[in-house]
């Protein structure tokens, strides 16, 4: 029996492990009133990442965030022929982290403080993050709710690893500045505790 070292057995343990780039089909249920779902993917760099909404049993949007929030990608729909329309986003290549990938019932669109992420013409076809708002992280979404019933997605991503993570909502800006105002407010308090003490 060949004897491992210690060393190779905790660093193995310690590194992360690199999960190979695959295709993942999520099928989810949008309930009524449910506007937007929202999934992190890792991307290793192996491969493309693409997407697409083909199967799904309502009119999609199709959004693509990096991990602090800015906007890649966009497609709203191919042909705009319901029932044979889907959102699909083409084979590109990403560097390796952490993404988002959003899809949103058709008219929900993405808002940064400065407005709209990405411009809602051609109404077919990928946008890039061209609208007013393009150069922000995303802040809400807005649009209306057109159907009060549970509608099926199936959301089909190639080139990203076999985890994808549901994600709740849009971290709110107001929130990032009170606990950036809050850290302030404590490193303060601690310098001046410092000089009082010398």
């Amino acid at each position: 029996m060949k004897k491992v070292p210690i060393v190779a057995l905790l660093l193995a343990l310690l590194v992360p492990m690199q999960a190979s780039a695959a295709t993942i089909v999520v099928n989810d249920v949008f309930p009524s009133g449910d506007l937007v779902h929202m999934w992190a993917v890792q991307v290793n760099g192996s491969g493309q990442f693409s997407a697409s909404t083909a199967g799904s049993g309502f009119y999609t949007e199709l959004f693509l965030f990096d991990a602090d929030w800015y906007g890649l990608q966009a497609n709203a729909n191919l042909t705009q022929t319901f029932p044979n329309d889907y959102s699909y986003l083409p084979p590109v290549s990403l560097l390796p982290g952490t993404y988002i990938v959003a899809v949103a019932k058709a008219g929900q669109m993405p808002y940064s403080a400065q407005g709209l992420i990405f411009p809602t013409v051609p109404p077919t076809g990928v946008r890039g993050p061209t609208g007013p708002g393009g150069g922000q992280p995303l802040a809400y979404w807005s649009g209306g709710d057109w159907a009060s019933y549970d509608l099926d997605l199936k959301l089909t991503m190639t080139g990203i690893a076999p985890d994808p993570q549901p994600i709740g909502t849009v971290p709110e800006p107001a929130s990032m500045t009170l606990i950036g105002t809050g850290l302030l407010g404590l490193a303060a308090r601690l310098r001046r505790g410092r000089r009082r003490q010398a």
